[in-house]
This record gives structure tokens, sequence and C-alpha cells, in this order.
């Protein structure tokens, strides 16, 4: 009689659609990917106008273009590409997990919009170990200029990779877990909400 109780403030008796990991994830790894594409090479700017390099995003545009070529743009790429494939499997992949351990009796029922912050908290704790020597490696292809290294993408990596060390691919964990854990706690009931505000 309780657990009736409880569902009736669940979403399902608004037309929740039930969490499908699988379509989601494919979804968000597409966009995700549409995403790397139109928005890195802003990103590169960004990251060599906040390196002091240079005083202005056009003049880092321009300095960049001229000297590395437009692939310059794309330095680094591999990385976060692999994060949104990599990753958004390992955040969809978790956000489901935790959703059936919180309730396990009823597996198919949606939660309420505190459980569905609680599972992409958790989900995002995961993704916070994850991302974090991504974008670390990330940013340090950001800052490499491709006159300095010359050989290919991958040796390019490799150097980063030597030059960072292991150890240092842990900095800023801490703020890295606590962002994801804050973003998909708030992003997966504020999905859910805003699909059942547009289904009216």
């Amino acid at each position: 009689m309780q657990r009736q109780e409880r569902n009736d403030a669940d979403p399902a008796k608004k037309g929740e659609v039930v969490f499908s990991g699988w379509k989601e994830g494919a979804a968000g790894t597409i966009s995700g990917f549409g995403k790397v594409v139109a928005g890195y090479p802003f990103d590169t700017i960004k990251g060599r106008v906040q390196s002091g390099r240079f005083n202005t995003s056009m003049e880092a545009l321009r300095v960049t273009i001229r000297n590395e070529g437009v692939p310059a743009l794309y330095q680094g790429v591999i990385a976060p590409t692999v994060n949104v494939c990599f990753v958004g499997g390992i955040l969809f992949y978790f956000n489901g997990y935790l959703r059936k351990q919180i309730q396990p009796e009823y597996p198919n029922k949606p939660l309420t919009y505190w459980e569905m912050f609680l599972a992409g908290a958790g989900a995002g704790l995961v993704v916070g170990v994850v991302v974090n020597p991504i974008e670390v490696l990330k940013l340090r292809m950001q800052m490499i200029n491709k006159m300095e290294v010359k050989d290919v993408a991958h040796t390019r990596f490799r150097h980063v990779l030597r030059e960072t060390g292991w150890k240092n691919l842990g900095v800023g964990i801490t703020p890295t877990i606590i962002r994801e854990m804050g973003t998909f706690g708030i992003f997966f009931p504020c999905n859910e909400f805003l699909k059942l505000h547009f289904q009216r």
C-alpha cells in the first residue's frame, strides 16, 4: 500500500517514457559527435587565448591558421571524440544500472525526480573518473604547437603523454567529479520533466 502511494507520485502516472539505454545512448553519441565537430575549433582557440599566447580570439584564430593551417584547430580532437562515444556509453549504462538498483522490485517503473537525480549523480561520478585523464590530455594537445612537434598525430599524442606523465592524469579530478555529478544529477530529472511538459 505504501508502495502504491509512492507510485502515484511518480512521473509514470503522467506518461513518462521508460528509460531505454541503448536508444538514448545512441542518440546522445550521434549528437555529441556533431557537437565535437562543430565546437572543437572554438575550444582550441579558447584554450590558446587562456594560455596567454594570444590577446584575442581573432588573433589566435588568424595566427593559428596562418602558421599551422586549419587542421591545427582540430589538434587533439581524438580525445574528445573518444570521450563522446566511450564516456557517453558509460554514462547511460551506469545511469540505467543505478535506476534498477534503486527500485529492484519494480525495474520497469520510472523513478521519482529525486531518484533520477541520485542515479544521474552516481553515473556522473563514474564519468568524472573516466573523463578527467582525457581532458588533461586534450588540454595539453591543444597547447602544443604543431610546428614544434612536426610528426603525425599519434606521435604528438605520445609526446604529450610522456611530458604529462601518468601521475598527472589525475590532476583536477575532484572538481571534475563534482562537476559531472552535479551536471548529470540535474540533467536526467530535468530532461524527463521537459519531455512531460512538451508531451502535453
